[in-house]
């Protein structure tokens, strides 16, 4: 007789045996049949430019047959572009910037998508640092008279935040890549409480590859980034004190100097500043000197070079009243012999002599020749 009990129950697991192989194989054929997914990577080498044109480079990685595009807000593309738009596999971007002539910073989200998904780029623009100032013929009394030195630009700042009050103005060298000069007024509506920001950055008045890359030292032992007009001397608000922090106003001083006699004298000026109507200055950088017409270099961040200074000087006229009085100071680039900078002064006859330079040219020559001991204490 034939047991249908034990047939049925044979019948059952062999149809469960049957459904559970069905569902592996499902579900072992839909991984094998899912497209492989890669993931999308992008970045930029700045996220932040100044005011003037430029160019931000994007890389994506994307190594996929997947396509992938670039998205820019309709705001933004008044002022930023892309030289392609879309493509697929990895690809190198550039994001054209224009330049910034506003008053205010500007922020733009970019955004790089494929199918998978969708990865962001910032980028932020400086606001505009203002016109710069007609330095040509603003006949200021700090301003040397025209030197016909090659290669040389003349350069002015207004205040970053008034265009109405000029800042500071300099003569540089766009091949040895320093200011031979940086002459600018000193009165109680510079100096403020603000704090040295550190804010190492390019001048947008100078084309950058006319200056050093210097968002680090010079890497050379004994040897600073020595600013020409001091951090300390545009102390009214952050942004004026910024201005001071420009490559251009660097140079490769130092270090015993630098933060030694220099400093006092820096110091001592600023105290003189505050017994005067209005001190005006003229600090300069000279790498020739009488005696020595080679010119040494050290290199920047990027292996440029950029001429080391045989000498500092300071060029000073203290206004009191409708009288002025003058002083200079020269200062080799080297480990001081003395630790008072009382014994490097001279009159600004004499530095004119040295440097080639006329200082203070609505000034007259007896002016210029004498030292009245008793203003510079």
């Amino acid at each position: 007789m034939i047991n249908l009990t034990n047939n049925k129950k044979i019948f059952t697991y062999l149809l469960s045996a049957i459904l559970f192989a069905l569902i592996l194989n499902t579900g072992c054929s839909s991984d094998d049949n899912d497209p492989v997914s890669y993931p999308l990577k992008v970045s930029t080498d700045k996220n932040w430019v100044e005011a003037e044109q430029s160019t931000v480079l994007l890389t994506i990685e994307n190594e996929g047959s997947d396509a992938w595009e670039v998205l820019i807000p309709t705001d933004d593309k008044t002022w930023i572009s892309v030289d392609k738009s879309n493509g697929s596999g990895n690809a190198t971007v550039q994001i054209k910037i224009a330049e910034n002539t506003t008053d205010k910073e500007r922020f733009a989200k970019l955004v790089i998508a494929n199918s998978n998904e969708q990865k962001p780029v910032y980028i932020t623009q400086a606001a505009s640092k203002g016109t710069p100032p007609d330095i040509t013929n603003a006949g200021w009394i700090e301003l040397p008279a025209k030197s016909s030195l090659l290669n040389t630009i003349l350069v002015g700042h207004n205040l970053p935040d008034n265009d109405r009050v000029r800042n500071y103005s300099m003569l540089y060298d766009t091949i040895n890549k320093l200011a031979y000069w940086v002459a600018y007024p000193m009165h109680s509506a510079y100096l403020g409480s603000a704090s040295r920001t550190d804010e190492w950055q390019y001048d947008p008045a100078i084309n950058t590859s006319f200056q050093p890359q210097l968002f680090r030292g010079f890497g050379v032992a004994s040897t600073d980034r020595g600013h020409q007009i001091p951090s300390a001397d545009r102390t009214i608000n952050k942004a004026a004190n910024e201005t001071t922090f420009y490559f251009s106003n660097m140079t490769a001083q130092n270090s015993t100097l630098n933060q030694g006699i220099w400093a006092d004298l820096e110091t001592r000026i600023r105290v003189w500043t505050k017994q005067c109507d209005t001190l005006y200055v003229v600090t300069g950088a000279m790498i020739q000197s009488a005696t020595d017409s080679n010119i040494d270099y050290v290199t920047d961040n990027i292996g440029a070079s950029v001429a080391r200074p045989k000498y500092y000087y300071k060029a000073l006229a203290k206004k009191m009243g409708s009288t002025y009085y003058t002083i200079a100071y020269k200062m080799d680039n080297k480990v001081p012999t003395s630790n008072t900078f009382t014994g490097y002064k001279l009159t600004v006859s004499q530095l004119e002599a040295e440097t080639g330079f006329s200082f203070f040219p609505k000034l007259s020559s007896d002016d210029k020749s004498k030292i009245v001991e008793d203003q510079w204490k």
